[in-house]
This record gives C-alpha cells, structure tokens and sequence, in this order.
C-alpha cells in the first residue's frame, strides 16, 4: 500500500511536469512577421529593433536584426518569441553602415517608422501606442516606410 501511494504520487508529479513543459514550449512557438512596406529604394539595409517594455522602448532592444533588402522588400521573420506586447522601431539604412545617420541636431536623416504607423512628434511615441500583441501561432505586422 504504502509502494502503490508513493508510484500515485510520482506519476501524478511527473504527468505535472509534463503538462508545464508542454505547455510552457507551446506559449514560444510563437511566429512574428514583419514586413516594411514604402521602401524608396533597394540600397542598404533595414535596421530592426525589436523592444519589450516601455521602461526599454527606443533605449534597449529585445531583439535586433540588419536585413537585407531584396527586390526592393524586405521581411524579418521571429520564430519561438513569447507571448506578450512588443514594439518596433525600424531604420531604412541606406548607406549600409548599420547606424540610424543623424544630422547635427540629432534629426533622423534616413527614413524611419514605428509599429502600428505611429509617427513621432519632437520624440518616439509612447510604447502603447506602438505596441502590439504576439499570442499563439502566427503574427503578421506591416509598417509603413514615409
């Protein structure tokens, strides 16, 4: 008897376990499409930061990725993100030094945009307001290049 109730116990435990790992692996097979459309040109790269937080947005990226452009378009693709709130800043890098290219006063001089076509005003916009949600399967997000 007191063989029996410990097996219960541990198969109990381990079909527990089982379940939280299945479950937990479930919530990262997560896939992020993200497509710029606009492009003026097919010089460069693109410049992808992807943030998390609204304490990081625009100071310290999730993710970061330089993509190529190709056939004047240009897609990252994020497999296995988490579930939850993102934004994303990106930067048309024309001239291919893998840097957003400032003029003297610290105004952008290569094209930029944010997620959900937000446009900044004197600043980035808020995190909420560019922010989107990542859930289960896939997500497809497309920003707008000016």
């Amino acid at each position: 008897m007191k063989h029996t109730k410990h097996y219960i116990l541990s198969a109990v435990f381990a079909g527990w376990v089982l379940t939280v790992a299945v479950a937990g692996h479930a919530s990262t097979s997560n896939e992020l499409h993200v497509e710029v459309i606009g492009l003026k040109s097919g010089r460069g790269d693109v410049i992808f930061n992807l943030y998390n937080s609204a304490q990081t947005f625009t100071k310290q990226a999730y993710k970061t990725a330089i993509v190529n452009i190709e056939n004047d378009k240009c897609e990252w693709v994020l497999k296995n993100l988490p579930s939850g709130d993102y934004a994303i800043v990106l930067v048309h890098d024309e001239n291919g030094n893998h840097d957003m290219d400032k003029d003297f006063l610290g105004i952008p001089e290569e094209p930029y945009a944010f997620s959900n076509n937000v446009k900044a005003h004197h600043s980035a916009p808020p995190f909420d307001d560019a922010k989107f949600s990542v859930g289960d399967g896939e997500t497809m997000v497309q920003i707008q290049l000016e």
